[in-house]
Parts: structure tokens; sequence; C-alpha cells
């Protein structure tokens, strides 16, 4: 009997190169929010230094330029750091409609492949009721010719 062919095979693989893009997407979205997590951090870690330097220039007389430029470097850091919790918010918005494209082109790539396995059972079920058939001929012809010339039934 001939190998196993199924004929759905291509679209077999492409749902796999869907489901590996969506993958990839979705790690590519994760990587990024990574990324603005890290960004986050070393901005507050910027302002807690900003609060830090001005602490220590606190004691004695403080020019008031020193406390302006402080008040605007941590605006500015705030600012920053307000843009980057809108990005964050935007990334897991992203992230869970990845999520959900990966979930149905797995859902899609599984149907196929369950179905190959069903058509593989099949083939299979069908080649042993094949060799069955040839086994029960070469049985019978073994039989039909060992009982040629006596015309009576016997048992092998």
């Amino acid at each position: 009997m001939s190998a196993f062919r199924f004929q759905l095979d291509p679209l077999l693989r492409h749902r796999q190169r869907q489901e590996d893009q969506c993958r990839r997407d979705l790690a590519t979205l994760q990587r990024q929010k990574l990324d603005a997590e890290r960004r986050l951090m070393v901005i507050h870690h910027q302002i807690e230094r900003e609060k830090q330097y001005l602490a220590t220039q606190l004691q004695g007389a403080v020019p008031p330029g020193a406390i302006r430029a402080h008040a605007a470097t941590v605006g500015l850091l705030h600012r920053k750091a307000q843009q980057i919790v809108y990005e964050l918010a935007e990334s897991a918005r992203q992230i869970e409609q990845a999520r959900t494209r990966l979930l149905e082109a797995s859902k899609q790539r599984k149907s196929i492949a369950r179905l190959r396995e069903l058509r593989y059972e099949a083939w299979q079920r069908d080649a042993r009721r094949a060799e069955q058939f040839e086994f029960d001929d070469l049985i019978n012809s073994r039989w039909a010719g060992a009982n040629a010339g006596t015309g009576e039934l016997t048992n092998l």
C-alpha cells in the first residue's frame, strides 16, 4: 500500500506559519511592553535622584534658580512617565488582541491537524483491512490448492 498522503498538508503548513507569525507578533509586543516598563523605572529612579539631590542642596542658602530648575526637571520627568504609562495601556490592549489572534490561529491549525489525525487513522484501518484481505486470500488459495484433488473439506 502507498504511503499516507494528506491532501490538506499545504493548508496545515499555512496555518502553522500563521500561528508562528502570531506568536512572533505577541513576543514583539511583550518585548515592547517590557522596554516601556524599564524606561518607566529609569524615569522613577531619575525622579528619586533629583529629589535626593535637592534634599542635599536644601542645607543652607538655596538659590531660587536651583529650585526652579529642579521643578522643571521633575515636571519633565513626570510628563515622560505619564506618556510611558499611556504607552503601557496601549501595549496591554495590543497584547490582548494579539493573544486573541494567536488563540484563533491555534484553533484553526489544531482543527486541520485533528482532521489529519483522523484521516491517518482511517488510512491505517484501511491498510490493515487490505492486509488482512490479502492474508485471507493467501490462506484461501493455499487451502484450495491443498484440497484441489481430494474434493473434501479439511482444516489447515
